[in-house]
Formats: C-alpha cells, sequence, structure tokens
C-alpha cells in the first residue's frame, strides 16, 4: 500500500484526498459502524439536509448560529437575468438572487435521529448509528483537523438516564482501547457542551458537571466526543421511556477526517501500516 500523500492545502476548508487517504478513512468508518452494530445499534440513513424547522425546535439557531450554512434556490426571476449573464456571477451570488432558506446543511450528523423518534414511547433504549457529511463554518480552517466539509460518525443512544449513562461510559471505555490499538495518544478532556452558548452560565456550570468529552490528539485536535445530552431532545421531541418519563439521550461522535489526520500524523503516512492494525481493531463490546 503506498504512503498517504498530502493532497495540497485546504481551500477554505475544502479538501481533496486521494485514494490512499480514501481508503483509510473507509477502513476508519467500516470499523466504527461494525463497533456500532455489535453494540446494539442499527443503522439508518438520513437526508444531507436539515430544515429550519426543526433545527429551530433544538435551539441551534440560539447557541450557534455562527456554525449555519444555508441552502438556497435561486428566484425565479433572477434566472433568466443569471442565464444571459455572458461575464458569469464571480465567486458568489447577491443575497437578493436567493429564496429564503428553509433547509440548511448538517453540522452534526446525530439531530435527524431525535427528531425520526418524536412522539415515541420506548419500552427499551434505542440505539441507532449513522454517518453523514456535515460542515460548519469555523473561524478558521486547518487541513484535515479542521474542515468546512467534513464526514461524521455518530452512535446513539435514547432511554432511561441510566441506560444512557452506562452506554456512554462502555463506548468511552471502547473508543480508549480503540485508539491504543491504533498507537494513539488520546487525552480525555472536558468541553462546553455543544447546546449550551460558549462563555454562558450553563456552559460554566457543566465544567463543574461534565457533560461533554472530548478525546484529543497532539494536544489541539479533537477527534471523537462523548456527549450526555439529559433529557433535552426527549422534552424537544415528545421522545418517553416506558414509565412516561422524558427520554435521556447521549452520543459518540467520530471525525473521519481528523482520525485520518491523527493516523497519518502518528505513522508517517505508512497507509498499509495502519490498514493492518484497523483490521486488527477490536470492534466488540467486551468491558476492559
Amino acid at each position: 500500500m503506498s504512503t498517504l500523500e498530502n493532497s495540497g492545502p485546504a481551500d477554505q476548508g475544502l479538501q481533496t484526498l486521494d485514494e490512499s487517504q480514501l481508503t483509510v478513512l473507509r477502513r476508519i468508518d467500516e470499523v466504527l459502524r461494525l463497533a456500532g452494530r455489535q453494540c446494539g445499534a442499527k443503522e439508518i440513513g438520513f437526508p444531507s439536509l436539515s430544515s429550519v424547522e426543526s433545527l429551530s425546535k433544538i435551539d441551534y439557531f440560539r447557541n450557534f448560529p455562527h456554525l449555519g450554512l444555508a441552502v438556497a434556490a435561486l428566484r425565479a426571476d433572477k434566472v433568466s437575468a443569471l442565464a444571459a449573464d455572458a461575464a458569469g456571477t464571480g465567486d458568489s451570488f447577491e443575497s437578493d438572487a436567493l429564496v429564503a432558506p428553509r433547509y440548511f446543511l448538517p453540522s452534526a450528523a446525530c439531530y435527524p435521529i431525535y427528531a425520526h423518534l418524536r412522539d415515541r414511547e420506548l419500552v427499551d433504549a434505542e440505539r441507532v448509528t449513522t454517518v453523514q457529511r456535515c460542515f460548519r463554518n469555523e473561524e478558521r480552517f486547518e487541513g484535515l483537523a479542521r474542515l468546512l466539509a467534513f464526514t461524521m460518525r455518530e452512535v446513539v443512544v435514547v432511554g432511561a438516564q441510566a441506560q444512557v449513562r452506562e452506554f456512554l461510559e462502555e463506548r468511552k471505555r471502547w473508543v480508549q482501547r480503540f485508539a491504543s490499538g491504533l498507537g494513539l495518544d488520546l487525552a480525555v478532556q472536558v468541553a462546553t457542551d455543544p447546546f449550551f452558548e460558549a462563555g454562558g452560565q450553563r456552559a460554566r456550570m457543566q465544567q463543574l458537571f461534565p457533560v461533554k468529552e472530548e478525546f484529543v490528539f497532539d494536544g489541539s485536535v479533537a477527534v471523537s466526543s462523548v456527549n450526555f445530552h439529559r433529557n433535552f431532545f426527549g422534552q424537544r421531541w415528545n421522545i418517553r421511556t416506558a414509565d412516561g418519563e422524558f427520554a435521556f439521550s447521549g452520543c459518540v461522535a467520530f471525525g473521519l477526517e481528523r482520525w485520518l489526520h491523527a493516523l497519518t500524523r502518528r505513522w508517517s503516512g505508512d497507509a498499509g501500516a495502519i490498514l493492518e492494525m484497523l483490521d486488527g481493531s477490536p470492534v466488540g463490546t467486551a468491558s476492559t
């Protein structure tokens, strides 16, 4: 297997992967998909767009509108003029050429899962895994470590509080074993909860009662996170447990390009060595 090549500098957060990089990224995802299935998660594929209505329901625009990227069609009365413009449109469209957006590109893979479970009463904990192309309007971009467009695999659990906590603790141990088997030394750090405003009172409180932990490579690149949502999504989407209480939820997220970045750095781009280790990775759920 060839050495992973440098695919060149990212263009505003958009990176091209060569064949070797794609092979490794897909193998990473296959291991994660199998691990999710073996811990009881069914795989579901969701649309690549999120409605403004569904995002508003989970306070997306209150908490992180800065990450959002809207999808908007061209206005019908502007189409003819644009088509007749021999000089082209330059590098962007004026906002008055676009209809009001009804959809956004997803910035996380898990959001549609909770909407999918809306108005449900769960007999037992629901476990779902999904992969999604995600988009975030970050303040800066940095190669594969921080992209505008990237791939996220998530494993989600929705159920009673004890079930969610137990699942997340077991998945946290699995991530640590997985990373160790690949020769990655990841630090576990408490991070700001993604559903709270950065710097707000709730964000400060969660530093005392962590609900989000990140697995960090090389001191700065969070390749995965474990997130405890409490019953936030259960309340917003009316998901209840068998006792009638609002369901709790949590997720484990994997940024595939960031894992690729970490493995490339750790093993000096030796794709063959990385693939060999991935082939021997644990995908079971045995406890440490």
